[in-house]
């Protein structure tokens, strides 16, 4: 029985580690998504084709 338990709280220590780990690194995917979004949102040029306002072609 002691063995059991051993192996059970080696699992769920390492679960416990993981979601950690998971958690922390969608947090800095998410702020380099921000930026990078933030950054490509601000460099559009008005003045392409794409964005002219009567839309004549």
């Amino acid at each position: 029985m002691e063995t059991n338990e051993i192996v059970i709280g080696i699992v769920v220590f390492a679960a416990i580690v993981l979601i950690v780990f998971i958690v922390t690194q969608n947090n800095k995917d998410k702020k380099k998504l921000t930026k990078f979004l933030n950054k490509n949102d601000k460099s559009t040029n008005e003045n392409d084709p794409e964005f002219d306002k009567d839309n004549s072609y």
